[in-house]
């Protein structure tokens, strides 16, 4: 995957947008926020858009898509990066 970063605002946003990637969507456009509460503690937000490129699809690849980040966003707070 080629992604190109637009903004990034340390540390607290990061916005970039997909130019090349394995699935057969377009438009790609998201954003990451780390936002820090009064205990210290980071929470990860993020967000994207796209259009399928096979129309009908959307669904599919928005469901493929949310699960990969959910899984790999759950996989880094509960490994040795999100232990305090």
């Amino acid at each position: 995957m080629h992604e190109e970063v637009l903004s990034f605002e340390e540390p607290e946003k990061m916005t970039y947008r997909v130019l090349r990637g394995g699935l057969p969507i377009k438009n790609h456009l998201g954003e990451v926020r780390f936002d820090e509460d009064a205990s210290g503690r980071t929470t990860v937000t993020w967000r994207c858009r796209f259009e399928s490129r096979i129309p009908g699809l959307g669904f599919l690849w928005k469901a493929i898509i949310t699960k990969v980040f959910r899984d790999t966003l759950g996989g880094l707070a509960s490994g040795p990066f999100g232990k305090r």
